[in-house]
C-alpha cells in the first residue's frame, strides 16, 4: 500500500500542469509543498524529532485529500502514467 502511494507523489505534482484537475486539488497539493518548505510550522523544526512530526503528518494528508477529490478518470489516467 505505501509503495503505491510514494509512487503517486510524481505524478500528482505532474498534476499541477494538468487541465483536468481540479482546482481544489492543485490547491490542496501547493498548500501541502508550501508547508512543508516553509519556516512557519505547528510545531518549530529546531525540536529534534518531534519538530519534524508536523510535517510527516500534515504534508501526506494534503497529499491524500489532493488525490481524494481528483475525478475517477483522472485518477485511473495518473495510475496508469
Amino acid at each position: 500500500m505505501a509503495r503505491g502511494g510514494l509512487a503517486l507523489i510524481p505524478n500528482l505534482i505532474r498534476g499541477l500542469l494538468r487541465r483536468d484537475v481540479p482546482l481544489k486539488s492543485k490547491a490542496l497539493l501547493l498548500a501541502g509543498l508550501v508547508y512543508l518548505v516553509s519556516p512557519v510550522d505547528l510545531i518549530p523544526d529546531f525540536m529534534v524529532g518531534i519538530g519534524w512530526l508536523d510535517d510527516l503528518v500534515i504534508v501526506p494528508l494534503l497529499g491524500w485529500f489532493s488525490w481524494r477529490v481528483l475525478p475517477p478518470t483522472v485518477q485511473d489516467d495518473m495510475k496508469n502514467n
